[in-house]
């Protein structure tokens, strides 16, 4: 029994010294390769067989690369820090370079201290006039590891979908100018085929959060399952790399609704007119929020969607389109019957018409003081001599009028369609304070004619005041 067992051993330090080429000691004194037939062993450590299986079994944890693109100040440097795992070093901003380069190191699983963490390369752009530079980033050998973070600013939604559809045209042209310096060809076919088996081969994790087993796994060529064709328009722009359209500031949504008159329906037609974008070039599209000291909002469903797509993890993040500040549409998920639902007729036509720019920025919040109503009795006091002296005028308006009626008709019985046309004006002479009798009761049959007719309820009333008045004053004489 021991014999065998250290024939056993024997014959596996022989495999690892032939493989590694190991030397053994000599009597003479120089070293040599010790054939794989020889009878002489030396101890060996067998942490190199331990070794070479760890390294064959974490080849998914080499060096990767993101490339984040967007216009200056949308927030790509807050948002790498927020994917930096726990215990990373934050990057310090240096300013707008042209092509600034960082590195994190990222782990699978954060809440597991014994995993293994890979490092990730971040390159970052901000200006597309310095587009030629991404030639430093893209490299052939890596485009297998390769993600692209294109981001834009919720807070200018009626720039967005320009900005996207220029950075997607700067990316298409250096991932062509990439696969052109590549001198295998198979390349960048298999770029393309697995990108296109990954989107056939999507399936919506589980509500319970776990994730399926389509879901969790990176499609490659020489897979042979078979699959649907893909729907109408979509990855109709097959650039072989994952892409990501990230909409940061997403909580400038709630500004708008409440100072620029937002409603539902323009949201909805910007996620409609975005996911329709992703769903041409196999795009995923995420919103995202600054929240101060905290990490973004939708950085978690980013970094596990990072893991799953450079990594192979599981992903168990379900799609939502219902939360209009939380958007996540994995990709391969979308479809233009999907993106249909959101139609608006009110909302037809092309995007910078509908969603334009207000006369300013962001529109001056309305101005909502607090109106106080006043006592009645000081509304009264200050009003009581303009209503005395407007009481006491309407009174002595009949005393500068006489009227002459016509002499063949009578007012109690032939009153006229308009009495006032019939009467003229008289001047009163300067010696002349009040009425006559007989000018009093011609201004009092004037007026009872007058108020014969049923539209003129109201001024019957106030003439029947007047009159009253006058006989008052005509008593006390």
């Amino acid at each position: 029994m021991l014999r065998s067992l250290v024939g056993s051993e024997m014959c596996i330090r022989d495999s690892i010294n032939a493989e590694y080429g190991e030397p053994c000691a000599c009597s003479n004194g120089v070293n040599r390769p010790m054939p794989a037939s020889s009878d002489a062993h030396d101890k060996t450590p067998l942490w190199r067989d331990v070794l070479s299986t760890a390294t064959a079994s974490n080849s998914s944890l080499d060096s990767k690369t993101l490339i984040v693109l967007g216009d200056p100040n949308v927030g790509k440097h807050t948002l790498i820090n927020s994917l930096r795992g726990q215990g990373d070093d934050v990057a310090r901003s240096e300013g707008e370079m042209a092509l600034q380069y960082t590195y994190m190191s990222f782990k699978l699983d954060e809440e597991d201290e014994g995993d293994q963490s890979a490092r990730l390369n971040v390159w970052k752009l901000a200006d597309p006039d310095h587009a030629s530079l991404l030639k430093f980033a893209l490299k052939p050998q890596d485009l297998a590891g390769t993600m692209v973070l294109i981001m834009v600013d919720f807070s200018r939604p009626w720039s967005m979908h320009s900005s996207v559809q220029t950075w997607l045209q700067i990316i298409q042209q250096a991932l062509l100018a990439a696969f052109d310096e590549c001198p295998d060809t198979s390349v960048v076919q298999d770029l393309e085929t697995n990108l296109v088996k990954f989107m056939q081969s999507y399936s919506e994790p589980a509500e319970d959060g776990s994730g399926s087993p389509k879901s969790s796994k990176i499609m490659t060529a020489d897979d042979d399952e078979v699959l649907l064709p893909l729907g109408e328009d979509v990855l109709s722009t097959n650039l072989g790399v994952p892409i990501v359209l990230v909409c940061n500031k997403a909580d400038a949504i709630n500004k708008f609704e409440s100072e620029c008159e937002y409603q539902d329906s323009d949201f909805d037609f910007i996620q409609s007119a975005l996911r329709q974008v992703a769903l041409k070039y196999g795009a995923a599209l995420l919103y995202t929020a600054p929240r101060g000291e905290e990490p973004h909002s939708g950085t978690t469903i980013l970094r596990e969607y990072m893991a799953h797509r450079l990594y192979g993890s599981r992903f168990k993040v379900r799609a939502e389109v219902l939360e209009k500040e939380a958007v996540f549409v994995p990709s391969g998920w979308d479809s233009k019957e999907k993106i249909s639902v959101l139609y608006d007729s009110s909302k037809d036509g092309v995007y910078e018409d509908i969603i334009a720019p207000p006369e300013q920025d962001v529109k001056k919040t309305r101005e909502t003081a607090e109106v106080v109503a006043i006592a009645d009795d000081e509304f009264l006091a200050r009003h009581q001599e303009s209503l005395a002296q407007a009481a006491t005028s309407e009174r002595r308006l009949p005393k500068a009028f006489t009227m002459e009626a016509p002499k063949e008709t009578k007012l109690e019985t032939t009153p006229s369609l308009n009495p006032v046309r019939n009467a003229s004006v008289v001047e009163p002479s300067p010696g002349a304070s009040s009425l006559t009798p007989n000018s009093s009761a011609m201004l009092q049959n004037f007026f009872e004619s007058l108020m014969k007719s049923e539209s003129n309820e109201g001024l019957r009333k106030g003439v029947e005041e007047i009159i009253g008045d006058e006989k008052k004053l005509q008593e006390g004489k």
